[in-house]
This record gives C-alpha cells, structure tokens and sequence, in this order.
C-alpha cells in the first residue's frame, strides 16, 4: 500500500519521479514530443531525463551567474536568444529571454535596472522566440485549474492513503465540472451572470 505524505522539497527526487512517468507513457504506446516544466526541473538530471524521453523541452530557467552575465550583455530586446552551454556539458540549449517593465521600480541589485527577466531553455531551434514564449505561458491555463480545484472544491488531502485521495481528488474534479456545467446553464437562462 503506498502512503501519500508531504514533501517540501519539489526537487526531492524529481528526476526519478520523471522518468518512471515517461517510462508508463512509453509502455503504453505515447510518444511525447513537448514537455513543458517549471523552474524547479532546472536541474541537469531532470533536464538530462526530460531530453532522453522528449523530443522537445522548454524548462524555465533559475537566474544563475552565467544567465545573468549573458542577460547584462543583451543591448537590443526586439527578438533575443541566447545560445549557451548548461551544466559544463558539450550540448548547447537555447536560452529565450524576456523582460518586462517592473511596476514597482525597484532597481534588481543583480542587472542594475528596472526590469523583471524570465528565461526558457529549450532544444526548439524552429519555433521563434514569441511562439517559445507562448507556448511556454499556455502553463498558466492549467495552473488555474489547480488553483481552483485547491481553494474552491476543497484543496487539503484529508487521507493518508494514495487510493483514498485519488477518489477525493475524482470526486472534486466532477464537482468542478458539474458546478461549471450548472453557470453555464444558468448563464444562458439568465442575463446577468
């Protein structure tokens, strides 16, 4: 019987937990051609993991002295991509970087200026660095499901066992559903909602 426990750590054994999903996924006949992932998979053997078993990755990339460095030697950012080297290996990834204005103007004490950066790395040489970039933010459309599954249809897992959460995890998600199909009937009855 496996028992579901809290880790703090998402790195804890990332790389393991990744490669037994892509191993059931290969087993069972899918091939994966995009894998999308957050910063917390910026690691070299969750990357080397994600490369093996995809044929395309985009990871968010941690700011990392080498990143920055290259970031600060950027001057024009219509279009930037930075090609480097990860992890000391032979292979190069392509860095997209973007940089949007801070609303706070707080000065970053790393760059010297006013701008919040985020970078992708990726093995995509076709796509351009706008396509990179969307088709990485599309993350943000499941991570509200997520966060609305976690605050409106109650987000703690009140059991200790895998099996019992999983059917309470079921049962929130038809709650869900159920309660987007009734505003929607609703909706269409009534003018103001």
């Amino acid at each position: 019987m496996l028992y579901c426990r809290y880790v703090n750590n998402v790195k804890f054994k990332q790389e393991d937990t990744l490669s037994k999903v892509y191993q059931m996924l290969h087993a069972n006949g899918i091939k994966i051609k995009r894998s999308r992932i957050d910063c917390d998979s910026f690691t070299k053997a969750v990357l080397n993991v994600v490369q093996e078993n995809s044929e395309l990755f985009y990871i968010r990339a941690q700011r990392c002295s080498e990143l920055t460095a290259n970031i600060k030697g950027v001057e024009k950012w219509k279009k930037v991509t930075i090609g480097t080297k990860e992890f000391g290996e032979d292979k190069s990834y392509r860095y997209v970087v973007s940089r949007e204005y801070n609303q706070t103007n707080q000065i970053d004490i790393f760059q010297g200026d006013s701008f919040i950066y985020r970078a992708i790395i990726t093995n995509d040489s076709q796509n351009s660095d706008e396509e990179i970039v969307f088709y990485y933010n599309q993350r943000g459309g499941s991570k509200k499901i997520f966060d609305e599954m976690n605050n409106d249809f109650g987000g703690d897992l009140p059991f200790s066992f895998l099996e019992q959460n999983t059917v309470y995890i079921l049962i929130r998600a038809m709650s869900r559903n159920f309660y987007l199909y009734f505003l929607e009937k609703i909706a269409s009855k009534i003018s103001f909602i």
